[in-house]
């Protein structure tokens, strides 16, 4: 019983020993409970033309206790942008800030989120995914008359059909919800929906005597052919995603339609800036504007749906 009440003892202390050990090893940082913690996401567009976004979050009492015990650690923002390559990004922030400024993709939709990351890199929680855009909403003025500038699209396509296979086969792969937004846009900068000349259309290609839905059905039709050959002519993707191609069809509609394409090519390799706006205005159109792009392409939205 002696024997038996020594060793019982001798395991007692060994245990208590080692416990104390254990306790000491034992990191002091404070326990992450991801329930307890909240971060709550915001995003805005800064700015359409350079395609810049604003992610700002607020976070809660508990999260931010936990910061300050920690001195450290950071704030990521993943984002991934609707057109494009599809991949999701990120940007870091120090932990003592609440807002970054990211440039991302223009004329989309921006799907961004944020986590805190502690000091020994281990995610502590995240808010939800919030969406943003690169783009400005068609005005109401013109968006009213969406049902018009589609019925103009399936219109010239049904004729189509029945004249010209081989164009019909060309135009009518072209996403319709794409190529109704781009329409959209460019009604912003012709007409502002207010004239019933909707897409500016040259009166002399339209009949004579109409107005009102009239007017803007027949006008819409008659930008359609004029957009869908243009498309075909600078072979844009289906979805009408390669913004430089969009950028020069939607100022080719403004000048004078393919021979400006040809004209740019001959002359700039294909390749539009400013400069070979305004020289062109200078030497071949001047009835042209060197500001039709900053007022149409802020609309358009790149759909893949």
């Amino acid at each position: 019983m002696k024997r038996e009440s020594k060793f019982i003892k001798g395991l007692s202390a060994l245990l208590c020993t080692l416990t104390i050990l254990s306790a000491a090893i034992v990191p002091t940082s404070v326990s992450v409970n991801a329930a307890n913690y909240k971060i709550v996401a915001k995003i805005k567009t800064v700015n359409t033309a350079t395609a810049t976004i604003k992610v700002s979050w607020n976070i809660n009492a508990s999260l931010s206790n936990y910061i300050k015990k920690q001195k450290g650690g950071k704030f990521r923002v993943y984002y991934k942008c609707e057109s494009g390559d599809g991949r999701t990004r990120y940007a870091d922030s120090s932990y003592n800030k609440s807002s970054r400024i990211i440039k991302t993709a223009s004329n989309t939709n921006v799907y961004a989120y944020v986590v805190y990351y502690n000091k020994n890199n281990k995610k502590v929680c995240s808010s939800k995914t919030v969406v943003g855009r690169t783009y400005k909403d068609i005005p109401k003025a013109v968006k009213k008359h969406e049902k018009l500038i589609l019925k103009g699209i399936n219109a010239y396509l049904n004729e189509l059909k029945k004249t010209s296979a081989k164009k019909y086969k060309a135009y009518s792969k072209y996403n319709k919800k794409a190529l109704l937004r781009l329409m959209e846009a460019i009604a912003v900068a012709e007409s502002g929906g207010v004239n019933s000349n909707l897409m500016g259309i040259n009166p002399a290609y339209l009949p004579k005597g109409i107005k009102g839905d009239t007017l803007r059905y027949r006008s819409a039709k008659a930008s359609a052919s004029i957009i869908l050959r243009l498309l075909a002519y600078v072979k844009a993707d289906k979805n009408l995603s390669d913004i430089e191609k969009v950028r020069i069809v939607v100022q080719a509609y403004n000048f004078t339609g393919e021979s400006y394409i040809d004209w740019l090519r001959a002359k700039y390799k294909g390749k539009q800036t400013q400069a070979a706006i305004k020289k062109y205005i200078a030497t071949v159109y001047p009835a042209g504007a060197s500001n039709y792009l900053k007022v149409v392409m802020p609309y358009y939205y790149i759909t893949t749906k």
